[in-house]
């Protein structure tokens, strides 16, 4: 985005906020709070198909949370460049069945997907705002309307934009994302249709990092002229996703009393292509050019369509599935420069929950039939057990046998270039917790063993790791109340038996710290803390732009440092609105940054705000 854009661009949206402002105060006057907006939205999940929709009931203060997931409160991420960034997980996450392989997922959290598109159904037309601006460095737009044509019939379109410039010379993000959705329901609910259709666009112009001795030298204010490794290169991708699911009642009519048997149909397809380009290659920090060394341009291309059938029973007073089985057909093609990959493969699947009384056993289990990726499983067994009005002990056991993905076997492309010729990868875990029935507090003890394990070397090769890699994670978090005063933290202990291989941060700690209050005869709810996070310094992976990739290095440890966030949430009839401070200690001491990851420096201090504001008349 060069200078005339972002001008035009923040004179477009103060035009725009200069117009919301104007007309709040007559629109204060038109809303009558009292009337209960009777919004209701589900997200389709692979697990859980409800047969109604759930209420939709904001009443979440934490909305500096909210614009950057990477700043989540559960998760713990490290990105390269602050918002929108390509980022990696600090903790170790199990995959979710046999076609998944854990790998950096970039920029995962901020493309839309069918299991996060929210169906509404809205008895009077729903409108949401929100916007958050970071000085120069920062722009953010969402918007969604939602309305029903009739009682039957919904349909509901979104679209969100993002500028990120970074506070390095040369980090800049720009994403955006259109999606439209619709449901439709017969007067009974014995038929449901849910479509939806997304588009996402996401730039990045990459940097490849600045040095230790450059960074060193910087005066902590003199971000835009540190020495950076490319000044030309830039990622693009580019994802589409068409989505549609209906289910039919196939039980006798009277089955609302005794449970739902539903037989439903999933379709999906997902188009995605990614681009790195580099204009001037003389100046490229990259020494791995495998083919072309006067173009440094890659691309990968990749297409994915999905059926899913399968059989639904629903007890007659829960919308959680007593058991759903069928099957799925997966075809998918990718492009790597000179190769393409084809894969079909044919999978059976069940998964449900077992009630009884205060014993709950959930359970889910696919198999691939055939094709290239076959006796491939994945199953995974939860049982947990309600111990009293407040306690629950749960067990979590799972494993799995995955194909390695193409791409680590087979990689012709400048910046990649392997043969390989790995065995399956085999991923299983056992956890032993004890949670409050909210989840808001719980502690959770979680040993995984990975055998076959593949990763990329510092020389940009990929390995199997010749023995098995066990891992040991406890987690917990407790949410206390004191009066007024909330003390919210989730901790993480790690342990990696092969940290050459698999490298994890030994442990780390996200706090909230706030003081929550009301004021004008309780009209306005306010929120005022601290947000801080600690990661105990450890051996980082590096980050490689060309390929969106992360690969592990043992040269360089990234040192134990603070982040922390001064935050003001309030709230106000249909309002919201957030004040943050990232960093101010640097601000106060003049001190500089540091790293987070090998060569990309830490968000230095910055102040950002954020409004939003629901309209349902």
């Amino acid at each position: 985005m060069n200078r005339h854009k972002l001008i035009k661009l923040n004179l477009s949206i103060g035009i725009l906020l200069l117009t919301l402002f104007s007309a709040i105060p007559h629109v204060l006057k038109a809303q009558k709070d009292t009337i209960l907006p009777d919004t209701k939205y589900l997200n389709i999940n692979p697990l859980n198909y409800p047969t109604n929709l759930r209420t939709f009931d904001d009443t979440t203060l934490n909305r500096f949370h909210l614009f950057d997931p990477l700043k989540s409160f559960d998760d713990f991420y490290t990105s390269t460049a602050g918002t929108g960034s390509p980022y990696f997980s600090n903790k170790h996450r199990l995959s979710e069945n046999s076609l998944h392989f854990p790998a950096a997922n970039v920029p995962g959290l901020f493309l839309t997907f069918p299991e996060n598109i929210s169906f509404f159904n809205t008895k009077t037309p729903f409108t949401y705002l929100y916007y958050v601006q970071g000085g120069k460095n920062l722009q953010q737009l969402n918007v969604l309307h939602s309305r029903n044509i009739n009682p039957l019939l919904n349909f509901a379109i979104a679209y969100n934009l993002m500028g990120f410039n970074g506070f390095y010379y040369h980090q800049k993000v720009q994403n955006s994302n259109f999606h439209i959705s619709a449901n439709f329901r017969t007067p009974d609910e014995h038929y449901m249709l849910f479509a939806a259709y997304s588009a996402d666009k996401y730039i990045q112009n990459c940097n490849g990092g600045i040095s230790y001795e450059d960074f060193r030298l910087l005066n902590w204010q003199r971000r835009l002229v540190a020495p950076v490794a490319t000044e030309s290169a830039s990622q693009k991708n580019f994802r589409k996703t068409l989505f549609i699911f209906h289910q039919l009642n196939i039980g006798p009519k009277d089955s609302a009393k005794k449970g739902n048997l539903y037989l439903g149909h999933r379709f999906s397809w997902t188009k995605n292509a990614y681009q790195y380009l580099e204009e001037n290659p003389l100046n490229a920090c990259y020494p791995f050019i495998f083919y072309d060394s006067t173009a440094t341009n890659d691309s990968i291309h990749w297409q994915n369509i999905e059926n899913r059938i399968f059989l639904s029973k629903y007890g007659s007073q829960s919308e959680i599935p007593i058991f759903q089985a069928g099957f799925i057909h997966l075809a998918s093609i990718t492009h790597l420069r000179q190769l393409d990959s084809n894969l079909n493969a044919f999978l059976a699947f069940l998964h449900g929950n077992i009630i009884s009384g205060k014993f709950i056993l959930k359970y889910d289990a696919d198999y691939v039939l055939s094709g290239q990726n076959k006796n491939n499983f994945h199953i995974d067994i939860q049982p947990l057990l309600i111990l009293s009005d407040r306690y629950a002990l749960f067990l979590k056991s799972a494993i799995s046998r995955k194909a390695v993905p193409f791409y680590l076997q087979y990689a012709t492309l400048n910046h990649l270039s392997w043969e390989n010729h790995f065995l399956p990868f085999s991923e299983s875990s056992i956890s032993l917790g004890i949670s409050n029935l909210k989840n808001t507090d719980y502690i959770d003890f979680q040993f995984i063993n990975l055998k076959n394990y593949v990763y990329v070397n510092t020389d940009l090769s990929a390995i199997q790791s010749p023995a098995s890699i066990s891992l040991a994670v406890l987690s917990m978090l407790k949410k206390l109340r004191i009066g007024h005063f909330h003390f919210d933290n989730h901790a993480v202990i790690q342990y990696s038996s092969d940290v050459a291989a698999y490298p994890l941060p030994s442990w780390m700690l996200n706090n909230l710290t706030y003081f929550k209050f009301n004021l004008f005869k309780n009209n306005l709810s306010l929120e005022a803390g601290i947000d801080c996070r600690l990661t105990a310094s450890w051996h980082a992976p590096f980050y490689y732009a060309p390929m969106n990739i992360f690969y592990v290095q043992d040269s360089i440890s990234v040192p134990f440092y603070p982040y922390g966030a001064v935050f003001i949430n309030g709230k106000i009839k249909r309002g919201r609105f957030f004040l943050l401070f990232e960093q101010p200690h640097q601000y106060l001491f003049k001190e500089n940054s540091t790293f987070v990851i090998p060569n990309y420096p830490m968000t230095p201090f910055n102040f950002r705000f954020g409004i939003s504001w629901s309209f349902y008349d």
